[in-house]
């Protein structure tokens, strides 16, 4: 393949499959993981080849951490609608704080009941502010992302492959691609040959 790329004049670059671009947000959020650990490692002085014992630990604390897109809430809380807690308090907890005896509090079913109704109200009002918040962020991304964006160059005799508009981005798991084909005309809309 580098023979023939050096005869044709082109430049190979590999890509992972059923990914369009190399470089996106998974390589970003591995690269801010992998310098979580190596902040704690650093920090604990610990051997980097103990890395797999703080997993735990950052694992914790990415989803106890407060985020802008979820309105300032931590993912454990959006998720579950649990309170997210301090990973140091774990470590240095005070004795005498919190509840330490759970055998000692009794509950009926009725207040069982109406606990957990609160709770799906609760949650329901989240998720609505969460979905709020999440929907307005990107619909500024896309408006910024898309002014002066060109539009698509293609030219008599091109091959291109066509896909069904996808209006979702959940449905791009789903995408067929069909083609390739080879574009015969070209008026206001393109015309392409199977």
């Amino acid at each position: 393949m580098r023979g023939f790329a050096a005869k044709c004049g082109v430049e190979q670059h590999w890509t992972t499959a059923y990914t369009h671009y190399p470089n996106g947000s998974i390589e970003v959020i591995n690269k801010l993981i992998l310098s979580a650990f190596r902040c704690v490692i650093s920090e604990l002085r610990w051997n980097k080849e103990d890395w797999p014992w703080l997993i735990k630990a950052i694992e914790h604390g990415l989803n106890h951490k407060p985020q802008k897109r979820l309105g300032w809430r931590a993912p454990v809380t959006v998720h579950t609608g649990a309170k997210a807690d301090n990973p140091v308090e774990l470590i240095f907890k005070k004795p005498g704080t919190g509840v330490e005896h759970i055998n000692d509090i009794s509950l009926n079913s009725g207040q069982i009941g109406i606990m957990v109704e609160q709770l799906q109200v609760q949650l329901a009002q989240m998720h609505k502010e969460v979905l709020g918040v999440t929907n307005s962020e990107r619909h500024q991304k896309r408006n910024k992302a898309s002014t002066g964006r060109l539009k698509p160059n293609f030219g008599i005799g091109d091959y291109v492959l066509t896909s069904p508009n996808v209006t979702k981005s959940g449905e791009k798991l789903y995408l067929k691609w069909k083609g390739p084909y080879q574009i015969i005309e070209s008026k206001k809309r393109i015309r392409i040959q199977g």
